[in-house]
């Protein structure tokens, strides 16, 4: 620590030091009083009695409740463990071991946003995920590794299953070849999208 720096407590007093000089600027011999005051105010509007914060909100705005924030939660969590590999078809596509995936695991029922989580793997790796006990979807997504960003839908491979986690669990994903996406799809010929049936004609 640097000798010359002040500490917490040295900077908490020049902050009180500089409030009470504004006061006393603005309100004469009152403005200890009123410097008093004002921080009793602001005490008690963040804090609550036994100094613990009345209220937070996480990222999204939403209110967190205090009285469970820092404690264990009562709920154990499961142990996951994924192991992604390969299929003659996939091989035959040039997919190899090492090549990128992307798992994504999505609690049941699904209720916002926040309840996926997203894992960069590589095929053949062990991954392991601690998530709450209860139902998931999982779903694994593979590519070349000289595909994944130079192509508009990589993912060459896919994995997918449905899962009620109990407190350790290992699952093996076999990766099954995909087709991609067509850059322009296909015109459609029915009768109904004909153009003499269409209303903007």
């Amino acid at each position: 620590m640097n000798s010359r720096s002040l500490t917490e407590q040295e900077w908490r007093r020049l902050r009180e030091a500089f409030v009470q000089s504004a006061a006393g600027f603005f309100f004469g011999p009152a403005g200890p009083v009123v410097a008093w005051a004002g921080q009793c105010l602001y005490d008690r509007l963040t804090f609550n009695r036994s100094g613990a914060p009345a209220r937070a909100f996480d990222a999204t705005g939403r209110a967190l409740n205090l009285s469970t924030v820092g404690r264990p939660s009562a709920a154990r969590p499961a142990t996951l463990s994924l192991y992604t590999g390969l299929t003659g078809a996939v091989r035959q596509l040039g997919l190899r071991e090492g090549d990128p995936v992307t798992l994504v695991l999505v609690g049941q029922p699904y209720l916002r946003s926040a309840s996926g989580l997203v894992v960069p793997a590589l095929v053949g790796d062990q991954v392991e995920l601690a998530v709450p006990l209860g139902p998931y979807t999982l779903t694994a997504f593979a590519s070349r590794r000289d595909a994944l960003f130079t192509e508009p839908d990589p993912f060459r491979a896919v994995a997918a299953r449905q899962v009620n986690l109990g407190a350790r669990q290992t699952l093996a994903l076999p990766l099954t070849p995909r087709q991609p996406v067509p850059s322009v799809l296909p015109r459609c010929t029915c009768p109904q999208c004909a153009p003499s049936q269409r209303w903007w004609r």
